[in-house]
């Protein structure tokens, strides 16, 4: 065999096992670096996930909060108000029940806790409490008769 041919062959493999030896590193490279991009990725989805879930809750105490004090804030002023007319007191003052105006997003907020018939009541409570409303701003102090 001829030197000038075994020199080729020598090259020729030893290009050839370098570029196999070199796509095997680049693989295994490839792939470590991709499974800690998708571990880092999993880690990042997870905090998320609970950072929304806290959230969530946080949100979701607020709003029952300014449910419940919308609730019992209508019904002491109610007390107050038949308290008031029945002390027959020349010095009626106008009871205004304060009412959230943001309580829709509240109830809607809440939908996954309560079911369709809770839902209802709560938006039938907040329609009785706006009437109240309605009729105290409409009323006239001064007429006697109106008041009762």
């Amino acid at each position: 065999m001829p030197k000038a041919f075994l020199r080729e062959i020598i090259s020729a493999t030893a290009i050839i096992s370098g570029a196999i030896i070199g796509a095997i590193c680049s693989y295994l490279i490839a792939k470590s670096t991709t499974n800690k991009s998708v571990r880092v990725q999993n880690e990042i989805f997870n905090e998320s996930r609970k950072l929304e879930d806290n959230i969530r809750r946080k949100n979701t105490c607020q709003y029952a909060n300014i449910l419940q004090l919308d609730i019992c804030t209508a019904i002491f002023q109610s007390i107050r108000s038949i308290r008031n007319i029945e002390s027959n007191d020349e010095n009626k003052y106008p009871i205004y029940i304060p009412v959230n105006t943001q309580y829709s997003k509240a109830i809607v907020f809440l939908t996954d806790n309560f079911n369709l018939r809770e839902m209802s009541y709560l938006y039938q409570l907040y329609g009785i409490i706006e009437k109240i409303n309605y009729d105290i701003k409409d009323l006239n102090y001064n007429n006697n008769k109106d008041y009762k």
